[in-house]
């Protein structure tokens, strides 16, 4: 846990009392004294720093000096709904290298079971995220949406953001070239078995350039975690 996150109501004017998990990794990990300040930030708000006043039995007290807000991420991400053992593995990675928008779609070769899994429920989700969002010290939040119907989402989708990418082994060009130029950016990543060939004809009708990792095929989770990686690079 590289920051402290909290949510604005849990501020009490400048104090935050913490006495959960926070408090347990305060103690027993970073083995904080009072007068210490560690790296704080409010949920989907601004980056703070908290000063250790108080610590009593198994509750501590920061109190919250307020920073600047950092940039939101500007990358969306259109995934075909993993097994869920591997989206539970994938959901702290994919917040912890920034995006703005997760979206699980139902696809081809996505199992519809898979969505009734307990991974899926939203309180699970988030602290999946959250973990993520801890390790890397910032303080946004991805969304994550379900579409069930990819044709009718793609059709729906308007103009933003102009920049599209989709990926998948049959790419005309290699990732490590592409250069999102500062904008936004909508990346598609397919499931296990990659995108039916009608599928990568709706990408394309929905503007979505066509790019590939290499020759190696690379597992759902691999994949989002090296088109990530070159695309902060």
């Amino acid at each position: 846990m590289n920051r402290i996150l909290f949510e604005a109501s849990e501020l009490e004017g400048d104090l935050l009392h913490l006495q959960d998990r926070r408090e347990r990794h305060v103690r027993k990990v970073l083995r904080s004294q009072v007068g210490d300040r560690l790296r704080c930030g409010q949920i989907n708000g601004a980056l703070a720093a908290g000063e250790l006043v108080a610590w009593n039995e198994g509750q501590l007290s920061l109190r919250i000096e307020m920073g600047e807000l950092p940039p939101r991420p500007r990358t969306d991400l259109l995934l075909a709904m993993p097994r869920p053992k591997q989206l539970r593995r994938l959901l702290p990675q994919l917040s912890a290298l920034g995006l703005r928008k997760i979206y699980l779609a139902k696809t081809a070769r996505v199992e519809r079971y898979y969505f009734d899994s307990h991974v899926m429920e939203e309180g699970k989700q988030r602290e999946l995220l959250l973990e993520g969002l801890e390790q890397a010290g910032d303080t946004w939040l991805p969304e994550v949406e379900r579409v069930w119907n990819l044709e009718r989402w793609l059709e729906q989708l308007g103009d933003e953001p102009a920049r599209r990418w989709m990926l998948d082994p049959s790419g005309d060009r290699f990732f490590g070239e592409a250069d999102a130029g500062g904008e936004a950016v909508l990346m598609a990543i397919g499931a296990e078995g990659g995108w039916i060939a009608s599928e990568l004809d709706q990408l394309r009708t929905a503007g979505f350039q066509s790019w590939h990792l290499g020759r190696r095929i690379l597992r759902t989770d691999t994949a989002c975690c090296v088109a990530l990686g070159m695309l902060l690079d």
